[in-house]
């Protein structure tokens, strides 16, 4: 986060390192209860499909964890029903702050790319962190 705190990407006078920090903060836990109570792996590649909006809509709205499988190609979806709501609601107003998404429309019907843009200027910053120093496990 050090990192995105000196980025002035500016939307509508929101900083986008602060849009950042919110989906870090909304997605630590999440990523903690799957690890413990679905036995999953954190590397990096599965924290960084779990971040993507399609990933974290899929959890936030239908409570499935998607899960791509060791550069195998294919995608696991793991039901998590058993997740706790003050886990899940996070991720649901991370997706109602998001400029262009529509929290009343699945992720499939969404309009336009403005949301997909967003979301990935914020992946930007985050994600490239990690390439050097790893996640825990």
């Amino acid at each position: 986060m050090r990192r995105a705190e000196g980025v002035q990407a500016a939307y509508h006078g929101e900083r986008l390192a602060a849009r950042a920090t919110r989906l870090l903060t909304a997605m630590a836990p999440v990523l903690a209860w799957v690890r413990d109570h679905q036995a999953i792996r954190l590397t990096d590649e599965v924290v960084g499909y779990a971040m993507q909006l399609h990933a974290v809509a899929s959890l936030a709205t239908q409570r499935v964890f998607l899960a791509q499988a060791g550069g195998a190609g294919w995608v696991s979806e793991l039901p998590v029903r058993e997740m706790p709501e003050a886990l899940v609601y996070p991720l649901n107003a991370y997706l109602e702050d998001l400029p262009g998404y529509d929290p009343g429309r699945t992720f499939e019907d969404q309009q336009g790319d403005e949301a997909r843009r967003q979301h990935g200027m914020v992946l930007f910053m985050v994600l490239p962190s990690w390439s050097t120093g790893g996640l825990p496990t």
